[in-house]
C-alpha cells in the first residue's frame, strides 16, 4: 500500500461542500470520458467485490506551515460529566461548582472541528479515549504542559480564551459567501428584468486529500481522470475548476502503520456506509442523511438526457470522525452502494452507485 497526499487548488467557486464521494464521482466520470463505459464498469466492479484499488479521505485542511489537520473524532463521555466529582467530594451538591466553572470552557470546546496531528496521534495510540481526555490533551497542547486532573483543568483561568483563539486560528476548509445572479428568460435568452437573486457559494482556495493506493494501475487512470473533470455542481457555468499536485510529507510515514494494521477500533476520515461488521451500539458517530443529485453535466448528448432522474435515493452516512468498534478487524470499512436504478426507453437497466468506503485509521490496541 502506498499513501499519497494530494493538494487541490481551486480557480473558481464551489457550489457545495466536497467530500470523498464527490471526488470519487468525479474520478468515475473522468474514467468514462477517457476510457469508455466498459472500463468504468471494471473499475466499479473492484469496489463492489470489496477490493478497492484505492481509498480517498475527505478534504483535510492545512495550516500556515503546510501541516495537515484531522477531523475531531466522536469520543465517549462528556466534559460536563461530574460523576467523578460526586464520588470524590462529600458536599451536598458537588456538581454545581464544577459545572459553573467548566461550562464556559465547554462552549468553546464544542466548536472545535479539527485537530493537529500531535493530538490526533494520541487518540490513535490510546492515550486519549474520552471527551474529557481530549479536553485535557488540548489544554496541555495549548499551555505546553501536561494536565492530568480536573482540578488542574479548572484552575487554569486563561483556558477559555486559549480555546477561543484556537477555534479562530485553526485552519478552515471552506468559507461561505453569496453572489448576486440575474434570472434568465429562457424564451428570449436575455436577462429577466428586475429579477436578481442571491446564490450561496463556497470559497475554498485549497485543501488536501489522503489516498491509500492498493492498485497503481487504477490510480494512474484516476489521476488522468481528475485532470478532465470539475468538482461539485454548476460545472456548466465554470464552478469547481481545480488543479492538483502530489505533496511530499514526512507525516505520511507516521500515518501509514495506522492504515496497514487493522484492529477492532477505527476512526474514519471520510463518510461511511454502515455495514454488519460495525458494532453500532459500541461505536460513537454522527449520522446524517444525504440525497445526492444525479450528475448530468456530461450527459447533454445522451438521447435519454431529459429522462434522467434528478435525484438518487436517500442515503444514510456516518460522518467522518466516526469512532467505530468492529466485530472483527478488517482492512476496509463501508461499501459501494447502488443509489438508484432506472430503465431508459432504449431498454435495459441502469444502476447508479454511491461511494461509501470509510478511510480508516486504526486505533492501536493495548497488548
Amino acid at each position: 500500500m502506498e499513501l499519497i497526499r494530494l493538494r487541490f487548488k481551486f480557480d473558481t467557486f464551489l457550489s457545495s461542500y466536497v467530500d470523498a464521494s464527490t471526488i470519487f464521482g468525479a474520478i468515475a466520470w473522468g474514467i468514462r470520458l477517457l476510457e469508455g463505459e466498459k472500463e468504468l464498469k471494471k473499475f466499479l466492479e473492484a469496489y463492489k467485490n470489496n477490493e478497492p484499488p484505492f481509498l480517498i479521505s475527505s478534504p483535510l485542511p492545512e495550516d500556515e506551515c503546510g501541516k495537515l489537520w484531522f477531523p475531531r473524532p466522536q469520543l465517549e463521555g462528556s466534559v460536563l460529566d461530574c460523576s467523578q466529582e460526586e464520588k470524590e467530594n462529600n458536599e451536598k451538591h458537588p456538581c454545581r461548582g464544577y459545572l459553573r466553572k467548566i461550562y464556559p470552557i465547554h462552549k468553546q470546546f464544542k466548536k472545535i472541528r479539527y485537530l493537529p496531528w500531535e493530538i490526533f496521534n494520541k487518540i490513535l495510540v490510546g492515550e486519549i479515549k474520552t471527551e474529557k481526555d481530549l479536553l485535557k490533551g488540548l489544554a496541555g497542547y495549548l499551555l505546553k504542559r501536561e494536565i492530568k486532573t480536573d482540578e488542574e483543568l479548572l484552575e487554569e483561568k486563561n483556558l477559555q480564551k486559549l480555546l477561543e483563539c484556537y477555534v479562530k486560528k485553526s485552519p478552515k476548509l471552506v468559507e461561505t459567501d453569496a453572489t448576486v445572479k440575474t434570472a434568465i428568460n429562457r424564451l428570449t435568452a436575455t436577462a429577466a428584468e428586475g429579477q436578481l437573486f442571491n446564490e450561496t457559494v463556497r470559497i475554498s482556495p485549497k485543501f488536501n486529500v489522503l489516498v491509500a493506493v492498493y492498485n497503481k494501475k487504477w490510480w494512474d487512470e484516476a489521476k488522468k481522470a481528475l485532470r478532465v473533470v470539475k468538482l461539485g455542481g454548476n460545472k456548466t457555468v465554470g464552478y469547481g475548476r481545480f488543479t492538483f499536485e502530489e505533496v511530499s510529507d514526512d507525516l505520511l510515514k507516521e500515518i501509514k502503520p495506522f492504515i496497514e494494521n487493522p484492529t477492532h477500533t477505527a476512526i474514519t476520515l471520510s463518510p461511511t456506509f454502515y455495514e454488519e461488521t460495525i458494532d453500532i451500539e459500541e461505536s460513537f458517530y454522527e449520522p446524517y442523511v444525504k440525497r445526492p443529485a444525479v450528475d448530468k453535466t456530461y450527459g447533454y448528448f445522451d438521447a435519454n438526457f431529459i429522462r434522467l432522474p434528478v435525484w438518487k435515493n436517500i442515503l444514510l452516512y456516518l460522518k467522518e470522525g466516526a469512532y467505530l468498534k468492529l466485530k472483527k478487524p478488517k482492512p476496509f470499512i463501508g461499501c459501494l452502494k447502488p443509489a438508484l436504478e432506472y430503465s431508459p426507453q432504449s431498454g435495459g437497466k441502469v444502476i447508479i452507485y454511491q461511494y461509501g468506503y470509510g478511510f480508516p485509521l486504526f486505533v492501536k490496541e493495548n497488548t
